[in-house]
């Protein structure tokens, strides 16, 4: 009989940590967003009415944003604002901590169109969007 946990298996998955759910998951989010937008707001809308971005410029900050907040958050903490609020936090598949190029690619994901829905297209014991599959990550319950 082998040791190995099979991390694909739903009930040895929640035995070795307890996986956020699909409510914590979208709370992240919207707490997420609303943050990235006032950010976007403080520093790319307000100041426009004094010194005018071009559309270019204005898309480029607005993807070097939207990465380098989740991306700094969770290189640093293991987790963003909306999961320090739902006491959730990133891990790989078997409880580690994810290397810096997992979390880029995990806050590069995110840039794909329709990629919010994602969590729509998997089966509910998964909880899992597209960042987090293509990823080998997931997020779960901070103990």
């Amino acid at each position: 009989m082998s040791n190995e946990i099979d991390f694909e298996n739903s009930v040895e998955r929640e035995k070795l940590f307890r996986i956020a759910s699909i409510e914590r998951r979208v709370m992240n989010y919207l707490i997420d967003i609303a943050i990235i937008y006032a950010i976007m707001y403080a520093v790319m809308i307000w100041p426009s009415q004094w010194i005018k971005l071009g559309d270019a410029v204005s898309e480029g900050m607005t993807v070097v944003l939207f990465v380098g907040y989740y991306f700094v958050l969770e290189a640093w903490l293991q987790q963003t604002v909306g999961k320090l609020v739902t006491r959730t936090r990133v891990v790989m598949v078997d409880g580690s901590k994810p290397a810096l190029k997992t979390i880029f690619m995990r806050a590069l994901i995110r840039l794909v169109p329709f990629e919010p829905f994602s969590f729509l297209l998997t089966k509910r014991d998964e909880r899992t969007w597209w960042h987090d599959r293509w990823t080998g990550t997931r997020v779960v319950r901070k103990e």
